[in-house]
């Protein structure tokens, strides 16, 4: 079975094509999407998913998240004592997908297709080259997460004539928009753009900061005070339902 993974910032998805039409496949906790957070154990054991974004704030000294901010640069993570790349971190999210995916579907998984943002340099797009080697998948691939966009609204439509569409890509941690042509011969893109810190997470963020005030204010309760910790983390994962 071949597969297409969108490695993102902050969630993670993956899918095959069943009966000519695209599906999301189902993850090992059931879910559509797996968020790109790795956890560091103390005894040397590492969780990808969400047991290890529900330890996001509790234990960040053990935690990486939006890895993929990272790819193609010379940062480190240092986590129990060992170094990481961001290529190796995003390996370990790409192998949990995997693993997950050929227990899903019950057949191993030949090789996989992986978007990548339309403003990813040669450098970022080296290491997730590297991130997918390192994760023992073979790539088959890489496509622009616009173009996949244009091409799943591609599907089933007659184009008679070429036309100009606007994507928008509202992420986890960036908001892009690409222009893209569209024709009965394929789509091309023309032009691409975005902002690097406004997404989801940052929605998120705001919040559990205007939460965390209003509670400062009317009870004198610093939540960001390290006793409150874990008050703090379940505020964040509220806002985040709050949100979606």
């Amino acid at each position: 079975m071949k597969i297409g993974i969108d490695l993102g910032t902050t969630y993670s998805a993956a899918a095959f094509v069943n009966d000519g039409k695209p599906e999301i496949i189902i993850n090992s906790e059931g879910d559509h999407t797996t968020p790109s957070v790795v956890l560091f154990e103390d005894d040397g054991s590492i969780s990808v998913g969400n047991a290890a974004k529900e330890r996001m704030m509790i234990e960040p000294e053990n935690v990486v998240s939006t890895v993929k901010n990272y790819m193609g640069t010379t940062e480190k993570f240092i986590r129990q004592g060992t170094e990481y790349t961001p290529e190796e971190i995003s390996a370990m999210i790409l192998k949990k997908i995997v693993q997950d995916c050929a227990e899903a579907l019950g057949e191993e998984i030949e090789g996989a297709v992986v978007t990548i943002p339309a403003y990813f340099n040669d450098a970022q797009r080296k290491a997730t080259e590297d991130a997918c080697e390192m994760s023992g998948i073979k790539l088959l691939g890489m496509i622009n997460e616009p173009t996949a966009a244009a091409i799943s609204y591609m599907q089933n439509k007659d184009f008679n004539q070429e036309q100009n569409i606007l994507v928008y890509d509202l992420g986890g941690g960036t908001f892009d928009v690409t222009i893209v042509t569209l024709s009965s011969k394929g789509s091309n893109v023309i032009a691409t753009g975005g902002l690097r810190n406004l997404g989801g997470h940052f929605f998120d963020q705001k919040i559990a900061e205007y939460v965390a005030d209003q509670i400062l204010d009317k009870h004198g309760i610093d939540l960001y005070e390290d006793e409150y910790i874990d008050v703090l983390q379940e505020i964040n994962s509220k806002a985040e339902a709050c949100k979606i």
